[in-house]
């Protein structure tokens, strides 16, 4: 959109998968808010699958999940963000942090809300548990669903303040495509 490609953004690249339709948008919805986790394997099977075609540069030396906060992570009983890391983490034979990477504040959905108030919404409510983990690493994000970007672009902001070289950010939903810095 008009507006990353005027500002500087805290991730190299950010890259989804597929349309925020049909099968793949029901699987996720299924996977998150009817607890069918086991779903993550042909989630995960599927971004793997389509990485190498994401103009992703693929020198990752860390992948990390979009934590949950404790509360939310309670009531799902799951991170889906951090199952697809893992399972991602084991094909691909990179490494996964799930604990570094903390949501310090619980905030309410996103869905509804203007670019401005969930930029908003999500300031400060991450931080970093131990800087060391990141410095001069590259690292691939993880998360579900992309709609504005705003959660993606506080936890790089976060991980780039911890020393991480470079972001990359990759999810199932929708097909954002952004060149950052």
């Amino acid at each position: 959109c008009g507006e990353c490609l005027r500002k500087k953004r805290p991730f190299r690249r950010v890259r989804a998968l597929a349309l925020y339709e049909g099968p793949i948008m029901e699987a996720i919805h299924r996977m998150k808010y009817q607890g069918r986790a086991g779903l993550v394997d042909l989630l995960s099977a599927l971004l793997f699958e389509h990485l190498p075609g994401m103009g992703f540069s693929g020198d990752w030396e860390l992948l990390v999940p979009v934590p949950l906060h404790p509360a939310k992570l309670r009531e799902r009983g799951f991170n889906q963000s951090a199952l697809l890391a893992i399972k991602l983490g084991k094909t691909l034979g990179i490494p996964v942090e799930t604990f570094s990477l903390r949501k310090i504040r619980s905030t309410p959905p996103q869905v509804g809300l203007t670019m401005k108030e969930r930029i908003k919404n999500v300031s400060g409510a991450f931080q970093v548990k131990d800087k060391n983990i990141f410095n001069k690493k590259s690292v691939l994000l993880i998360d579900d669903v992309l709609t504005t970007g705003a959660t993606i672009s506080e936890c790089c902001h976060v991980l780039k303040r911890a020393g991480a070289r470079a972001v990359d950010a990759a999810q199932l939903l929708p097909p954002l495509t952004v060149n950052g810095a």
